[in-house]
């Protein structure tokens, strides 16, 4: 009775662990069809889906990743596949504009489905598919602009839900974007008295604090938005109205919260997308500034660079970031299990791990923890007051409990007298004078059978920001918002097989503290995977696996099916001599201790 609907489930439970076992076996190909009819047998199928596209991400058919990815969304809805959904939309090839995609976007953005950077990749290739902003992404139609956009092109912009959603919610990551966006604030400023597109205007404003307004302004440009700005203050000195529109082109150009009196424009009354841009230019951050007092000093700093990446992250916290990430709750153990199937992995007591967060950033990274590991006890360090508020700011704007806040330098953690489950040092240690030297302090700061989750740079994967920092050493250009620019102008016009112009491709080189901490870093020191096991030889720590595509899996399987298990640095650091863009984000794995 095969319509019968038990007999479906039950037939779907059946063929996919076939699934499963010949994609361990490295057949992507059949058990893309063994998850197919699962999913077609029992359309709710979660993990069918979800292997489905992975199974067909991995062997590079991402279109048809993107269509089953689109369907998961709609039969399971499930964090997984909407997350798998994002990634499929960044990377397929697309002529045409799938159905129903634009709005599962703007749902995306709206409730966090991935990273921000993912989905902004994937709402770029969404909007340039979109005929107005096509036109005005290229480069010639927007000189012929020169400076004054037609009507209708603002008017359409201004209705495009998508765009509104990504201004308001991720930096803008794409070149062709940032130049037409560039122009239409352009425009806008020289509109300004007309009052109109209020919401594109705040969307613009709201944008333009978020990448901290990397956009370069052109010839006057400047002057007349601080003259606009100087009749702000003047209005709000003498307790006169200010226009909205008025408002929010001027917070195109610079913080509200930069402006004298700029506390009054908390007392007045706004339609509500100015008030929203007033909420986050002078409400966010006088409310850091509150909990930055509030945040203790852990251990003294005075190591000479450490006091220098901090003073770079007091002037440029890094990453600014508006929308936190939808995770799913889960235990570590359950994680690394997932994670790393086969892996010779000593299973703890952690439902309730103690988690240290070593170098926390701006907060995604010891919110990501908190959420992940609902029970964890996390302690969150990292050397900036300024990045400390922000998170602290954030975990409270979500209502975590769970995460303790201090400034503290990893290299004089030593001291402290806690033990730690899971510390978590990821994109920190290649910061240090010595970054090996960090790591052992934090060696010494775990529990036996303890686990570490570590990020660093390699070399190779950073070649192109090394070429990238010699043009800019070579013409003298310094972290300043001037020099910043500049510098930006420089690797965009380089040619395409330019190694130094691929860094245009990194998500960090549109906004103002992520372009500084890419190619202007005050301290960076790359490491390789032979240091990296020498390293943990030295330390006995044990490799877990790797935080990598199931692509690169797949590839380094074929490539070396005598490392069943992926751990073997030797044969990893011949893998990537072949493949050099394979960890061009950072090494990311997993470790335990005796």
């Amino acid at each position: 009775r095969p319509d019968l609907a038990e007999t479906r489930v039950a037939l779907a439970n059946t063929i996919y662990p076939l699934g499963n076992a010949v994609r361990r076996a490295g057949n992507l190909t059949m058990a893309a069809e063994y998850y197919a009819r699962a999913v077609a047998l029992r359309p709710p199928f979660a993990a069918a889906h979800g292997n489905l596209i992975r199974a067909l991400l991995a062997s590079g058919r991402v279109a048809d990743g993107l269509a089953a990815a689109i369907r998961g969304v709609h039969q399971a809805g499930t964090i997984e596949t909407k997350r798998l959904l994002v990634r499929c939309a960044r990377d397929a090839p697309l002529t045409a504009e799938p159905p129903g995609l634009r709005d599962l976007l703007t749902s995306a953005f709206d409730e966090g489905w991935s990273r921000s950077t993912d989905l902004a990749h994937a709402a770029a290739r969404m909007l340039r598919l979109n005929p107005l902003v096509a036109r005005f992404t290229s480069s010639v139609a927007r000189s012929a602009t020169d400076g004054v956009w037609p009507e209708d092109a603002v008017s359409g912009l201004g209705r495009n839900a998508l765009l509104l959603t990504h201004l308001v919610l991720a930096a803008v990551t794409d070149p062709a974007l940032e130049g037409m966006l560039t122009s239409l604030r352009a425009g806008l400023l020289r509109t300004v008295d007309a009052g109109d597109h209020l919401d594109l205007r705040t969307a613009m404003a709201r944008q333009c604090c978020i990448n901290e307004y990397v956009f370069a302004p052109g010839p006057g440009e400047a002057a007349d938005a601080e003259a606009l700005r100087d009749s702000i203050a003047a209005a709000l000195a003498a307790s006169t109205p200010v226009a909205p529109a008025r408002l929010a082109t001027a917070a195109m150009y610079a913080p509200l919260h930069e402006l004298a009196g700029m506390e009054r424009l908390l007392e007045r009354a706004w339609p509500d997308s100015v008030a929203a841009l007033v909420a986050q230019q002078v409400g966010e951050p006088i409310e850091e500034r509150r909990l930055r007092a509030g945040i203790e000093p852990l251990t003294a700093v005075d190591d000479p660079v450490s006091l220098a990446v901090r003073a770079q992250y007091e002037e440029n916290p890094y990453p600014r970031w508006v929308r936190a990430d939808l995770i799913e709750a889960t235990t570590l153990d359950a994680l690394l299990r997932r994670a790393f199937p086969l892996a010779s992995y000593e299973s703890q007591d952690m439902t309730a791990p103690d988690v240290l967060v070593a170098g926390c950033g701006t907060g995604q990274h010891s919110i990501t923890t908190a959420r992940r590991f609902p029970a964890a006890r996390i302690l969150a360090v990292d050397l900036s007051l300024a990045s400390l508020a922000y998170a602290a700011r954030k975990t409270g704007e979500l209502g975590i409990t769970t995460v303790e806040y201090a400034q503290a330098d990893i290299l004089a953690l030593a001291s402290l007298p806690r033990k730690f489950d899971l510390i978590e040092a990821s994109g920190v240690l290649h910061h240090l004078a010595d970054p090996l030297e960090g790591w052992r302090v934090l060696v010494g700061l775990l529990k036996p059978g303890g686990i570490m989750r570590l990020g660093f740079y390699s070399a190779r994967g950073r070649r192109h920001v090394a070429a990238a920092r010699a043009v800019i050493a070579e013409r003298g250009l310094l972290p300043t918002p001037d020099g910043i620019h500049a510098a930006r102008r420089a690797l965009l016009a380089r040619a395409p097989d330019d190694p130094a112009g691929w860094v245009a491709q990194s998500a960090d080189f549109y906004t103002m503290s992520g372009c500084r901490d890419l190619v202007f870093h005050v301290q960076e020191q790359c490491l390789s995977l032979p240091e990296i096991g020498a390293f943990m030889e030295r330390m006995g720590l044990r490799l877990l696996g790797f935080d990598l595509d199931e692509g690169i899996r797949q590839r380094y399987r074929a490539s070396f099916p005598q490392d069943a298990l992926g751990t073997d640095l030797r044969l990893w650091d011949r893998f990537e001599a072949a493949h050099p863009t394979c960890f061009t984000a950072m090494y990311q794995f997993w470790v335990q201790s005796p």
